[in-house]
């Protein structure tokens, strides 16, 4: 929720940034856009959902970039499922 906090009161315009490795071993490139979301909203689970959404549009645009052993949501509400646990569909 800090990131949302920070978005709210300070009123900045928001970028999403991330490194896209190139192939070989020949470096980085280097990504930015200006966030569409609403991460600055006063409440916090809209504010957490739109940061998570943004994630999501990177992740989609380049799958095998991201770092998929990476536990982001290790804390899950009691009854939800694994989402790192491997299923009958996939």
């Amino acid at each position: 929720t800090l990131f949302g906090k920070l978005a709210e009161r300070t009123n900045a315009p928001v970028v999403i940034g991330w490194a896209e490795r190139l192939e070989r071993g020949r470096g980085y490139r280097l990504h930015w856009r200006r966030v569409t979301e609403p991460v600055g909203d006063p409440d916090p689970e809209v504010a957490a959902t739109a940061l998570n959404r943004e994630i999501e549009r990177v992740v989609e645009a380049r799958p095998a970039q991201y770092q998929w052993t990476y536990r982001r949501f290790s804390r899950r509400p009691a009854g939800w499922a694994n989402p790192y646990e491997r299923t009958s569909e996939g």
